[in-house]
């Protein structure tokens, strides 16, 4: 059993006159209820869009704020990048003695004269030493 439920009216007297003629019409043809319905649902429809929106807007600005960060740190690495790139065309970088060097490259010496002082052999810097007879030529 349905419960029988009260009336409601409108205060006509507040209402604009463009408005009052629409729902006069609904109502002499007796579409007022249904098309009040219609309304209050499309309402609460319009309702829910704008809090799904409200919540989206959240998450783009989030998502803004984290891509501002990002063009930042980006920012950083071309700068640091292009330090690189400036110092290895100056060719300010630092070279190790232990370069590998392939089988057919051989490093580039420059030529220093030695003196006698450099050649010189310290008895204290020989771990052993090892007589030999060095066979000439006409030996063999």
């Amino acid at each position: 059993m349905t419960t029988k439920k009260p009336r409601l009216s409108l205060t006509v007297n507040k209402m604009p006159e463009d408005v009052y003629q629409i729902l006069a019409e609904k109502g002499d043809s007796r579409r007022l209820t249904p098309y009040v319905v219609s309304l209050v649902e499309k309402e609460k429809q319009m309702d829910k869009i704008i809090s799904s929106l409200s919540s989206k807007e959240k998450k783009v600005d989030q998502l803004i704020d984290s891509l501002a960060l990002i063009l930042d740190k980006v920012g950083g690495l071309e700068n640091k990048v292009d330090g690189l790139a400036e110092a290895f065309q100056q060719q300010q970088f630092i070279r190790t003695d232990q370069e590998d060097f392939s089988q057919n490259e051989v490093p580039e010496v420059k030529e220093k004269a030695l003196n006698e002082k450099e050649l010189e052999i310290k008895s204290d810097n020989v771990i052993s030493s090892m007589d030999e007879t060095v066979a000439s030529y006409g030996d063999f």
